[in-house]
């Protein structure tokens, strides 16, 4: 639908927001430009699927080289606290590259979203003459836009009108960049955020003389699952070698259960982190983190894993 425009990257100066969209929460990671590919950067798969699906583990048949276990102990389980994300091979990334080093991984979505302000976001993108360009760092903020085309009835308007002028201005997104926001407008720039943001951008932002406009458009919540879907993976598979927590909210929303589920067993967990951010969520809730990815991919999680679950004495 939002073809045609510019793109712009804003530079990763800041990781910890890089760090949350592995969980399919707020903040994304897309090396794409934000513009031409709106509507990809969206998943519009309702968070509310069966629990069937979280709680069944692929598991390749064929490990390969980089099982770390063969002849040494039988596959270990481990446990991440994100929602799905099938790739272009139908399968989730962290699923498969777990896999590959002989870890039986199971998805348990701990996030769930609500959208709020779609009124007021909806008068603003009514008005591109009062900003300057596009903030996106997140996959919700641009599901909201569309949202907002699509509920308001703004299509034809949107195709008529308000496109020309949004591709005329600068739309920048959080990711791998190349170039970063170097000069200041007398327009703000419009951010639709939601209501965990992080502050380093802003401050970031104003520091280099640009305004910004930020709308809080939705908020993240538990997903109304956590309580139940980890009641049956413990009651199934028992407790994990390992659990990955992919960010600070969604630690604090299902730690509680952990915990009980866990009891005395909880000493014997290796708890991994997607980010360092988290890894400081991890610690400051007095729990020892065993593995933090050195970056928030599935290689770089599955190495860390898998040296933190590697025995003694075992290749």
């Amino acid at each position: 639908m939002l073809r045609g425009g510019r793109a712009r990257w804003l530079t990763p100066v800041i990781p910890a927001l890089r760090e949350v969209e592995a969980a399919g929460s707020p903040e994304v990671r897309s090396s794409r430009p934000a513009w031409p590919t709106w509507r990809n950067l969206v998943c519009t798969k309702n968070t509310k699927i069966s629990r069937a699906r979280w709680l069944t583990p692929v598991i390749p048949s064929t490990l390969g080289d980089r099982a770390p276990y063969k002849g040494c102990q039988a596959i270990m389980k481990v446990l991440l606290l994100k929602d799905a994300k099938e790739d272009d091979c139908g399968q989730d990334p962290y699923i498969r590259e777990l896999g590959l080093y002989g870890l039986e991984a199971t998805l348990i979505p701990v996030l769930s979203f609500e959208f709020l302000s779609l009124t007021s976001f909806s008068e603003k993108l009514s008005h591109p003459e009062d900003y300057g360009g596009l903030i996106f760092t997140s996959p919700r903020a641009v599901e909201a836009a569309e949202l907002c085309l699509d509920q308001d009835n703004k299509t034809e308007v949107w195709e008529r009108s308000l496109k020309e002028k949004w591709n005329a201005k600068s739309v920048y997104v959080v990711g791998d960049a190349t170039a970063s926001l170097g000069e200041s407008s007398a327009l703000p720039l419009l951010f639709p955020c939601g209501n965990l943001k992080r502050e380093i951008l802003p401050k970031t932002l104003k520091d280099k003389g640009i305004a910004m406009e930020s709308i809080t458009v939705y908020q993240t919540i538990p997903h109304p699952g956590i309580q139940g879907n980890l009641n049956s993976y413990y009651s199934q598979q028992g407790v994990p070698a390992s659990i990955t927590f992919f960010s600070p909210s969604g630690l604090t929303y299902s730690l509680k259960h952990i915990q009980e589920l866990s009891g005395d067993n909880i000493d014997q967990i290796k708890f991994a982190a997607i980010g360092p951010t988290t890894a400081r969520a991890l610690a400051a809730q007095g729990l020892p983190v065993s593995c933090t990815a050195e970056s928030p991919t599935p290689q770089a999680l599955a190495t860390g894993i898998r040296k933190a679950l590697q025995p003694h004495g075992c290749c």
